[in-house]
């Protein structure tokens, strides 16, 4: 081990050089404190430090200080060599960094004492500091592969506006993690008929998103038909019949049966809209209520009382129809979004209906800027908050 002794007498360097040479260290010395301080610089190399505690230029506990104070790469021991043995004066110098103490004049077998402890505490920290690298490597691997998988994710969302028929379709994503729980589609069913759902997974991080994975796959408009999910096909008819949505729900609660390994379950909501008759469809799985700004002032609130997707196999949904005018607008969002309009008076549904209601712009941008805004200003005060999804469909 590399020691460095600090000393502005020759005669105790030269004592305490020769003594720790024949302990089988190798020996550094300094005449003070400013030059203990630019060869421990100098000499990475140095585990630990015998220093004196009355020397010009920088005292021992000066050099206590500024060695804690600093960054210097690895952890030094230090010893302070001392005539003081007042038990204020010890106090101060462990407050000043010191981790332990020789008397003057010092026992030889002592010294080879109080060198081994500093050892054992030196490798102790040295292996605390391997062990804290390859924790920090092996989360700086985890968060590559987050921000990655958050991407895949990202893709898996469709466009943040689009137009479909007469629907107008605008849509926020904030996932609380890397990865997120949240995800949500909107697509054409047939001519006549276009599908939106949004749903969210139970929990947060990477197991919630791999099932939100699974289920955006799952429900993709293609794999949703030839499954049989979001249409059915008629041999009779030769044809595809989209599926009623209290349907859809009872279907993905059975395939998805929550599992006593994972006990993940899902929310969701969703809906079918009928461009010959204006006709809205929707159905609720355990979801937030769903919100209908109307053209003319009004506001509806779709708030079926229903169980999450996958608790329990024999759940039955119930669906919600009603008919749409243009100007008329719908709002669909995961729970996340509750939170940012839970004041704490139990009134987050109307809260959140109010705020609407009062900002039901014709141009759907300032809509979106403002309801962002609010959405990152609460998840920016709430480090813990959860992700946030919201689609705006107008009814053009």
């Amino acid at each position: 081990m590399d020691i460095l002794i600090a000393d502005d007498l020759a005669e105790t360097r030269i004592l305490l050089k020769s003594v720790i040479k024949k302990l089988g260290h190798n020996v550094y010395s300094a005449e003070d404190g400013a030059q203990a301080w630019e060869l421990l610089q100098e000499n990475p190399n140095i585990s630990l430090l015998i220093s004196d505690w009355e020397m010009p230029n920088m005292t021992g506990i000066e050099l206590c200080r500024k060695i804690r104070s600093s960054d210097i790469g690895r952890y030094l021991f230090i010893i302070l060599l001392t005539a003081k043995n007042q038990k204020d004066e010890l106090i101060e110098g462990m407050a000043a960094g010191a981790d332990d103490f020789i008397t003057k004049p010092f026992n030889n077998q002592e010294l080879d004492v109080r060198i081994r402890a500093g050892e054992r505490i030196i490798r102790l920290q040295e292996d605390l500091a391997q062990k804290n690298k390859k924790l920090s490597d092996y989360n700086e691997r985890l968060e590559k592969d987050l921000r990655s998988a958050a991407k895949l994710q990202e893709s898996l969302l469709p466009k943040r506006h689009l137009e479909l028929g007469e629907l107008s379709f605008d849509s926020i994503f904030i996932p609380s993690l890397f990865v997120a729980g949240d995800i949500f589609n909107y697509f054409k069913l047939d001519e006549d008929n276009t599908g939106f759902y949004l749903l969210d997974v139970s929990g947060h991080g990477v197991s919630s998103a791999m099932l939100s994975f699974t289920l955006s796959k799952y429900l993709n408009a293609e794999g949703g038909s030839a499954r049989g999910v979001l249409r059915k096909w008629t041999p009779s008819e030769s044809n595809f019949i989209n599926t009623s949505p209290e349907i859809v729900l009872g279907m993905l609660n059975r395939i998805f049966e929550m599992g006593e390994e994972t006990m993940q379950y899902f929310t969701m909501v969703y809906g079918k809209y009928n461009y010959q008759a204006r006709e809205l469809e929707v159905s609720l799985g355990g979801h937030p209520p769903v919100l209908v700004m109307r053209a003319n002032g009004g506001a509806e609130v779709i708030d079926l009382a229903s169980i999450p997707i996958g608790m329990f196999r024999n759940s039955e949904y119930s669906k919600a129809t009603l008919r749409m005018e243009p100007g008329d607008r719908i709002l669909v969002y995961s729970d996340g979004l509750c939170d940012c309009f839970d004041t704490g008076d139990g009134k987050v549904t109307e809260n959140m209906t109010d705020w609407f209601r009062e900002r039901n712009y014709p141009d759907v941008n300032a809509l979106s800027d403002e309801i962002k805004a609010k959405m990152r200003n609460y998840m920016e005060n709430n480090p813990d908050a959860d992700d946030i999804s919201l689609i705006i469909i107008s009814v053009n």
